[in-house]
C-alpha cells in the first residue's frame, strides 16, 4: 500500500510562504496563508478601495467557492453552507435544535476548540445536557462516543 499523497507535497508547501520558516502547531481560524489566499484578499481589499461596497461581486466570490468546494467533494453546491468560522457554523445548527424532548443530550469532545465548546454549553439554557469525551493519547476514539 503506498501512502503518498497523488500530488507533489513540496509543490503545495511552497505555496505557503510561512512554512519556510516556522511550522504552525495550532491556527485554528487563521491558518497559514497560501499564495492563492493572499491574492484573493489583496483583490477584495483592492476592490474595496477602488470600487467601493460591490456585494454582488463577494457574493459571486463565495458562491463560486461553494460551487468549487462542492465539485471537489462530490455533492451538489446547494448542499455545501459557507460560515466564518467552525464556532459560528456550529451555533447555527445548534440554534435550530430542539432539547425539550427525547433527543436532549449533546455530547462534545474534549478537543473541541474552545469556544465550539461554549456554543454547546450554552444550549443548557434551553434544556441541552452537555457531556464530554475525553482525549486519550492525544486522540478522541469513535467508541468513546
Amino acid at each position: 500500500m503506498n501512502d503518498a499523497p497523488d500530488f507533489d507535497l513540496d509543490a503545495v508547501r511552497a505555496r505557503i510562504p510561512i512554512l519556510r520558516t516556522l511550522i504552525p502547531m495550532n491556527n485554528c481560524s487563521q491558518a497559514p496563508q497560501c499564495d492563492a489566499t493572499r491574492a484573493a484578499a489583496d483583490a477584495y481589499l483592492e476592490s474595496w478601495a477602488r470600487q467601493g461596497m460591490d456585494w454582488d461581486a463577494w457574493i459571486g466570490e463565495v458562491e463560486r467557492a461553494r460551487a468549487g468546494f462542492a465539485a471537489f467533494i462530490g455533492a451538489d453546491a446547494d448542499d455545501v453552507a459557507v460560515a466564518t468560522s467552525v464556532s459560528q457554523a456550529t451555533a447555527s445548527v445548534a440554534s435550530g435544535l430542539d432539547f425539550t424532548g427525547r433527543r436532549f443530550r449533546v455530547l462534545v469532545s474534549e478537543a473541541e476548540f474552545p469556544t465550539v465548546a461554549h456554543v454547546w454549553l450554552a444550549q443548557e439554557r434551553f434544556g441541552a445536557e452537555v457531556g464530554w469525551v475525553p482525549v486519550q493519547d492525544g486522540a478522541v476514539e469513535l467508541e468513546a462516543y
